[in-house]
């Protein structure tokens, strides 16, 4: 009978080393980042005038698209290319393959959220109240110092109408994205600014501004 082979100590035993789990790293990453395109639109402001990445899609390149997505991008495709130089399983290929695909629906998700939050900021700039209140001041200054000629008055003279203090008066005859308006002759309608026109097409049509179009 052969004697039995002695247990080797404690100490000799070599702990196994758990490599990282890339392919659930991917995929959970990809799953959070799901998380940030309803918080895209927060991260960027509306300025009183027209933002430079209001213009067309140059929105794509504003860092509250981008950064907050650049951590998920980089920690998926580590994690991809891991897998793939390393002869990784293929189950931990489809996580981390699934992970990268979750983090390029997040980026088209926060395009989407950040160009309808633009629409949304342009609609509510554009009221048409400021054009009745200077219409008004317009009428209550041809009143007040019975003007029957035609004449154009200046900004200075439509202003004493206006609510003092309030950003119309304050702006210096200019709209909400900043285009100075169309005052025009005493008895004429306000015009808007062609520019403002052009700037929110995409949210309203000509139509929309009435008889100050």
């Amino acid at each position: 009978m052969s004697d039995p082979i002695p247990d080797k100590p404690v100490d000799d035993v070599k702990p196994s080393i758990q490599k990282p789990k890339w392919g659930r790293i991917a995929l959970m990453c990809g799953i959070v980042s799901l998380l940030v395109p309803p918080l895209t639109p927060m991260l960027l402001v509306s300025a009183s005038s027209n933002p430079w990445w209001w213009k067309g899609w140059s929105f794509v390149f504003h860092p509250g698209v981008i950064l907050p997505l650049l951590p998920f991008f980089i920690l998926t495709h580590v994690a991809w290319f891991k897998i793939r130089w390393s002869g990784g399983t293929l189950a931990n290929r489809i996580d981390a393959l699934v992970g990268v695909l979750l983090v390029y629906l997040a980026f088209v998700l926060s395009l989407v959220a950040v160009s309808n939050f633009i629409k949304f900021s342009k609609h509510c700039m554009i009221g048409l109240s400021q054009y009745r209140q200077v219409d008004a001041a317009k009428d209550q200054y041809a009143l007040e110092n019975n003007i029957t000629n035609n004449i154009t008055p200046n900004w200075s003279d439509l202003t004493p109408y206006l609510k003092a203090g309030s950003r119309l008066a304050l702006d210096g005859g200019r709209d909400s994205l900043g285009n100075p308006m169309l005052i025009g002759p005493i008895h004429d309608r306000l015009r808007v600014n062609p520019l403002t026109k052009e700037a929110v097409k995409d949210v309203v049509n000509d139509s929309y501004w009435g008889p100050y179009s």
